[in-house]
């Protein structure tokens, strides 16, 4: 019993190892031909990342961003035109008349444009109207301003859900003293 036992396997050995040199005659031949597989080249790049989205900018909402301090008011007309009032009387404070068109007389109405963010903050501040002679540049130093004090705006929702929301604010300039004088 022992003897066909360990015929068995030798036999078994054996072939490995014939089966083990012929594999390494393969190799060896391969490699001595010099002939190199090329990489596939019709294999394309993988595609590159999509650009980030941007989020949508509104210019209506059903409710737009109010300058805070009228809450209380029950009205909505009246809440509405109690925060844009505060917010005009907040950026005619923070003025000063450039001395330059003060001393030229110029008057006018700068535009500055804004975002309201979706936490209420002021971002991406410009001039969209400019009188020129530094009333533009005042107006919108005076908007800058606003996130400077830590004042946030309630936000404007659409969908139930905060967005952002563009708004346009015109800055009067008139020499009847109400803006003081840079000096």
């Amino acid at each position: 019993m022992t003897r066909p036992f360990i015929q068995f396997w030798l036999l078994l050995f054996f072939l490995s190892c014939i089966g083990e040199v012929r594999l390494n005659a393969q190799v060896e031949t391969i490699r001595s031909s010099g002939d190199t597989v090329p990489a596939r080249k019709d294999i394309p790049p993988p595609p590159p990342p999509p650009p980030p989205v941007e989020e949508q900018v509104f210019k209506v909402v059903p409710d737009m961003p109010r300058f805070p301090g009228c809450e209380d008011i029950a009205d909505d007309e009246k809440r509405k035109e109690c925060a844009r009032q505060r917010m005009l009387q907040f950026i005619q404070t923070q003025l000063r008349y450039p001395k330059e068109a003060a001393e030229l007389g110029i008057e006018g109405r700068a535009v500055i444009q804004f975002i309201v963010d979706k936490d209420g903050s002021v971002i991406d501040p410009k001039i969209v109207r400019d009188p020129g002679y530094g009333l533009g540049e005042e107006a919108l130093r005076a908007v800058r301003g606003i996130p400077g004090r830590g004042i946030r705006f309630t936000p404007g929702p659409s969908r139930g859900r905060a967005v952002k929301v563009q708004l346009n604010v015109p800055v009067e300039f008139r020499l009847d003293g109400s803006i003081p004088i840079e000096e």
